[in-house]
């Protein structure tokens, strides 16, 4: 196996493995709104995206200042694509 240097970036040793635990489309229903609190407060997941069409988008958005890490809008992203 070869060393990654990007593992250093994140505080590992090159040689290190490493599983990220990536959360998607929080807000897709409630429960996801709650799975995302509980698994943020155990320490599980330190990052998570939701989809602006998402119906439970708002409940999301409350948690944005302190939890949410990054949100991807994909409308922007559709609109880019359909746009080539």
């Amino acid at each position: 196996m070869e060393p990654n240097p990007f593992l250093k970036k994140l505080g590992f040793s090159e040689d290190k493995r490493v599983v990220i635990i990536q959360t998607d489309d929080i807000g897709m229903c409630q429960a996801s709104v709650q799975a995302f609190k509980d698994l943020w407060a155990f320490d599980t997941i330190t990052s998570g995206a939701t989809m602006a069409p998402c119906p439970w988008v708002p409940a999301v958005a409350q948690l944005h200042g302190d939890h949410l890490q990054e949100i991807k809008d994909s409308l922007a992203q559709k609109r880019k694509t359909s746009n080539k």
